[in-house]
């Protein structure tokens, strides 16, 4: 004579919410961070102002979705992601800096380099007659730079989204399982 109510209760999370307001902005800040790769690397006011302002973004953005969220002893997936993308802002800006340290170096324009450090002389002629050097070009095929600028901005506009495309991997795997 006892009477029963059974409730069901579906718990999920709504993702919309962290989308539009975690994850489109900073995927948006990462990209105009990225985009200062393009420049010219005789600009650096131009480039550091805009990595360094997407970084102050990212770090505000950061420190309000950290307060708004239930303070706990452990990390946050999306405590990760804001980390990792102040992480390779970071990145951004190191090569800033190690592109602008070379041109300075140059004297402020990007530099070809000498002949005698791209050539390596060979002797070659016959039995008592003065040998004259041939230069011998070396050049690695895929890497065809004349300047240690263009090789760091290549290598950087090239790790950069490797990166990020290895991290997102594991991130959303790790999200999807858990």
């Amino acid at each position: 004579m006892y009477s029963e109510v059974k409730v069901k209760v579906p718990l999920t999370r709504r993702s919309g919410y962290a989308i539009l307001t975690i994850y489109i902005p900073t995927l948006v800040l990462l990209v105009v961070s990225y985009v200062t790769l393009f420049f010219r690397p005789v600009i650096f006011d131009t480039r550091m102002m805009s990595a360094l302002t997407v970084q102050l973004v990212i770090a505000t953005l950061f420190s309000q979705v950290s307060a708004s969220l239930p303070k706990t002893s452990y990390f946050k997936m999306v405590d990760v992601w804001l980390l990792f993308c102040i992480g390779i802002t970071f990145l951004t800006i190191i090569f800033h800096v190690m592109v602008d340290s070379k041109v300075n170096r140059s004297g402020g324009k990007s530099v070809r380099p000498t002949e005698s450090s791209v050539t390596t002389s060979i002797l070659v002629g016959q039995k008592g007659l003065p040998r004259k050097p041939v230069p011998l070009v070396v050049r690695s095929k895929w890497m065809n730079f004349e300047t240690d600028e263009q090789k760091m901005v290549m290598l950087t506009r090239i790790t950069i989204p490797v990166v990020f495309l290895i991290f997102n991997f594991c991130y959303w795997i790790y999200i999807v399982i858990y």
